[in-house]
């Protein structure tokens, strides 16, 4: 599977880590900082810096940057499923009026989201087959679902699939947000 990963930082690079591990082809797309290459050469080494156009054609697109700066890409030129794992947080002046992904054509599905980027290198069991298991909420959007948890499986996680409604319980601030769960228990919720 090719997954691109929109953002370089500490979640981008941790997602970037868990989709090498898993076998997956691995791109990422960030905007060009000081020493960029080095970062990525030092931390996924296997993981190819791309442009957007090229990061548009993954079967698998993760955005793993502020919600604030979704404006400036061509979400059009998309053409697998979208994993959102943003979050709007007062805290960190992410919250914006309107979501930049509204009427895309290609599946959004909010997951990964609500675990912390050292946890989920740390409690993923292809990065740690030692790992206890750790369940992973993939919000019910429809069409791409299933394949959004496929996807978190592969990475290591138990995917258990929760309800629009329950959302906002993942989200910071939220009753279960980096909350460590089975998913025996997340699906009990």
């Amino acid at each position: 599977m090719k997954v691109s990963i929109i953002g370089a930082g500490k979640l981008g690079t941790a997602l970037a880590r868990l989709a090498v591990a898993a076998g997956h082809e691995t791109l990422i797309h960030a905007r060009p900082k000081p020493m960029l290459d080095i970062i990525l050469g030092s931390l996924v080494p296997e993981a190819k810096l791309v442009s957007f156009e090229e990061a548009a054609l993954a079967d698998v697109m993760i955005l793993a940057v502020p919600r604030t700066a979704l404006d400036s890409f061509d979400f059009s030129l998309v053409r697998g499923i979208i994993i959102d794992a943003t979050n709007p947080w007062e805290a960190t002046g992410t919250v914006v009026e309107s979501s930049a992904l509204a009427g895309l054509s290609v599946p959004v599905v909010r997951t990964l989201n609500h675990i912390a980027y050292e946890e989920l290198t740390s409690d993923s069991r292809v990065l740690n087959p030692h790992a206890l298991p750790r369940a992973v909420a993939v919000v019910e959007a429809g069409e791409g679902t299933a394949a959004a948890a496929d996807f978190v499986e592969s990475l290591g996680f138990d995917a258990v699939v929760v309800q629009d409604d329950a959302a906002h319980l993942f989200e910071p601030d939220g009753r279960y947000f980096g909350a460590p769960l089975t998913a025996e228990e997340l699906a009990s919720l």
